[in-house]
């Protein structure tokens, strides 16, 4: 019984301080975890080499591939999807997703499997702007319909009774390489007018494949 007991007080040693912020509410509101914050691992540099929206996309899935290793080529990636040349219409990401998706020899002859999980529609949840950055990595994301890449993110957690959790995204802050230098930095502040605004978003899967050392080499499709 002393033990049990010991244990009780051990407990609200380390837990209250933990949880300082705490409130409770009628509401069910148990916790409140403000600031909590995620970020891209590695932000390789990008900036689009032509100035066009099927070449924006392109750089935008060149930067998500090279910052998990993958030496995409947006030109590849544009002229594959497009057949060449510049395009100002509307794009489709799907166009995209059939050419990258696959097998890929990297130049050191190890094999990957890149996949685009694409949400169209909107509107956005937070697990969908958050999941990726707490991960590490970057995803891209449409605002007012033109495509920036995600790299970091402020929100606030809220837990409720029974184990449940909200997250209220405050602010993304975003990388356009159709800019060059500081104005490549862009800052989304999550009100809710601006969040109707979040259309599609798109991640890049990366899984390593291994291979039999003693099998031929297949030809890497880029």
């Amino acid at each position: 019984m002393r033990f049990r007991a010991l244990l009780a007080l051990l407990a609200l040693v380390f837990v209250i301080p933990f949880c300082a912020s705490a409130q409770t509410t009628l509401s069910g509101l148990l916790y409140t975890f403000p600031d909590q914050h995620a970020e891209a691992a590695k932000i390789p540099p990008v900036r689009v080499s032509q100035n066009c929206q099927n070449f924006l996309w392109a750089a935008e899935i060149e930067f998500l591939a090279r910052q998990q290793d993958v030496p995409l080529n947006q030109t590849e990636i544009a002229d594959r999807a497009y057949g060449g040349g510049c395009i100002d219409s509307t794009i489709d990401p799907d166009k995209f997703k059939s050419v990258v998706d696959g097998d890929h020899v990297l130049p050191d002859g190890s094999h990957v499997k890149l996949e685009m999980q694409i949400t169209s529609g909107g509107p956005l949840s937070a697990d969908d702007l958050l999941s990726e950055l707490i991960a590490g990595r970057s995803f891209i994301v449409t605002w007012h319909g033109h495509p920036y890449i995600a790299i970091s993110a402020l929100w606030d957690d809220y837990v409720y009774a029974p184990a449940q959790r909200l997250h209220k995204v405050r602010e993304l802050k975003l990388l356009d390489p159709a800019n060059s230098g500081e104005k490549q930095i862009v800052l989304f502040k999550a009100d809710p007018e601006e969040l109707s605004q979040l259309g599609s978003s798109v991640r890049l899967v990366c899984t390593k494949i291994t291979t039999n050392p003693w099998a031929p080499a297949a030809p890497g499709n880029w």
